[in-house]
């Protein structure tokens, strides 16, 4: 069995204007929503899904501490590279609009000083 883990984690602070902001690394200044996305986007799409292959399972985590609360999705990736899943209405090639969304509707009940993590965890048989 084959397993892969990319992990995301980020300190949720204020921007000091009522805004989210994204403290990934201990030096330098934090990420806004939308630095935040990229970054995601970008892991998913040069790391995460260059080492899917067909009948791979990608299993999708979002949490936050300490305020705990989780969610699990579980996506299988097909031979035609296309994704198919429960947070999936229909079969797509392009993951990253389904990540975003997630992450999103999640961050919505964060609050400075929760950390928030996203877990992109690759397995084959």
């Amino acid at each position: 069995m084959f397993e892969a883990t990319f992990k995301i984690a980020t300190l949720i602070v204020s921007d000091g204007q009522g805004r989210h902001a994204f403290k990934v690394y201990q030096q330098g200044a934090p990420f806004t929503r939308s630095a935040f996305s990229s970054l995601v986007a970008t892991t998913f799409q040069d790391e995460v899904y260059q080492s899917l292959k067909a009948g791979d399972t990608l299993i999708i985590v979002m949490r936050t501490d300490p305020t705990w609360r989780e969610i699990e999705r579980i996506l299988r990736f097909r031979e035609d590279a296309q994704f198919e899943g429960d947070v999936l209405e229909a079969p797509t090639a392009d993951l990253v609009p389904t990540i975003t969304r997630m992450s999103e509707q999640f961050l919505q009940g964060v609050l400075p000083g929760d950390v928030f993590t996203i877990i992109l965890r690759v397995q084959r048989l």
